[in-house]
């Protein structure tokens, strides 16, 4: 049985070319799940449905993140494979904006 303090186990991971959220939920319905991006954070969601299947109870949560600067927020993708749900963005170069003067007339 999950400890009734933390809904789930999470984790946040980054490699080279992208930066991912696992959450384990084993018997989690996919579909009550949800996903969000707002400017720099990430959302996810679980509302837990009726009762308890096979001694695992899972409860309702929302888990907030902040997206690192260098990630793609615009290329999220999220799975749920084998009672873990994959949130992940690849990453990007970080440019630095160059200052330009402007001509006065």
């Amino acid at each position: 049985m999950v400890d009734e303090r933390e809904p789930c186990q999470l984790g946040v991971f980054e490699t080279e070319d992208e930066w991912k959220v696992e959450i384990v939920a084993p018997k989690a319905e996919k579909t009550n799940f949800k996903v969000e991006i707002e400017k720099d954070v990430l959302t996810v969601s679980y509302e837990r449905g009726e009762g308890i299947e096979r001694g695992y109870y899972l409860r309702s949560f929302v888990k907030t993140f902040s997206v690192p600067e260098n990630v793609d927020s615009t290329n999220f993708k999220s799975e749920y494979k084998d009672g873990i749900l994959y949130v992940y963005a690849p990453k990007r170069e970080i440019t630095t904006e160059n200052t330009r003067v402007i001509e006065i007339q």
